[in-house]
């Protein structure tokens, strides 16, 4: 059944009631629904991405303990670069930079983020103890997002025992 409806505004247009389509109320609701789901989920997108950045972070220090435990096997020294390790031919990251902390008995490297308030602070070391024969290692987080903690793990000579500086929390396993 056709129905014809005149007004000021229709100009005379044919109106079909079998005519199926969704009304400007339903579709609404549909984009609130959306972006209500949409809020929801980019915080957790986005806090997976932070965790992401930060896994290369802990990956690359933990890489980087292990080619200085075998650079002082080799060479009875600890490497200053990562050039020197031969670890990786390319060093630079989009989301930390690298610096090394060398001594002759510990060699440290420092994650920084560097963009702020993106990433936690990574430091780890390799420290020579019991006479120059052994090595141990360590690898330390800062609690919060955002901090530019530049400290690098210390001996404690009294507990045979590397540990993180303050507010670090080792997080070797």
């Amino acid at each position: 059944m056709m129905l014809i409806y005149k007004d000021d505004k229709s100009n005379g247009k044919y109106r079909d009631n079998n005519a199926s389509g969704f009304t400007l109320i339903e579709l609404l609701v549909v984009i609130i629904m959306i972006g209500i789901l949409g809020a929801i989920a980019l915080p957790a997108f986005l806090s997976q991405a932070a965790k992401a950045r930060q896994s290369e972070a802990k990956s690359f220090v933990g890489a980087i303990n292990r080619a200085q435990q075998a650079y002082m096997m080799e060479r009875l020294e600890f490497a200053d670069s990562v050039e020197r390790l031969d670890l990786v031919r390319n060093k630079k990251s989009q989301y930390y930079s690298y610096s090394f902390v060398v001594t002759q008995t510990q060699g440290s490297v420092v994650a920084i983020p560097l963009v702020e308030d993106t990433g936690k602070t990574y430091t780890g070391a390799a420290t020579l103890y019991q006479n120059k024969a052994l090595v141990k290692t360590i690898i330390c987080e800062s609690p919060q997002q955002g901090s530019e903690i530049q400290k690098v793990p210390e001996w404690d000579a009294t507990n045979s025992a590397l540990f993180c500086p303050d507010p670090m929390n080792n997080i070797t396993n």
